[in-house]
């Protein structure tokens, strides 16, 4: 078995969230997604990780994510990916501040049955917290 369908579900993860495509996004991860950000308490499922992309995307209308590197090895997936846009509507009942969000962040990914069933996402949270403060 190659790994040709695992690059085309990545691919379809990046178009998808470029697009701010919540349908296309949700298909690509399994119904019990065990989903973690580190440092925070993240989405604890599918449809509340589905959620705060949305968020994103809403503060954000211009977010996009550049993939830079990935490996796959079975039903292991590491991508590591810049995020980057700029915060022109309210964010987390915060008013938009039109800073910039450039952040680098990777994700370990575990796929089963043709979709993303465990997501960690490593992530320094502090490029954020710039991008939506206003001073």
């Amino acid at each position: 078995m190659t790994d040709d369908w695992v690059h085309t579900l990545f691919d379809k993860i990046y178009h998808a969230y470029n697009e701010h495509d919540a349908a296309a996004t949700i298909d690509c991860y399994t119904e019990d997604l065990d989903p973690f950000v580190n440092g925070e308490p993240g989405p604890p499922t599918r449809a509340a990780f589905i959620e705060a992309l949305q968020e994103q995307w809403l503060g954000f209308p211009d977010v996009t994510a550049s993939e830079t590197f990935r490996h796959v090895s079975g039903d292991l997936v590491v991508t590591e990916m810049i995020i980057e846009g700029h915060n022109t509507a309210p964010f987390l009942d915060r008013p938009a501040t039109g800073k910039i969000w450039h952040v680098t962040l990777a994700w370990l990914c575990r796929v089963r049955d043709g979709r993303v069933a465990q997501l960690r996402v490593y992530v320094d949270n502090s490029a954020l917290q710039r991008a939506v403060a206003r001073r």
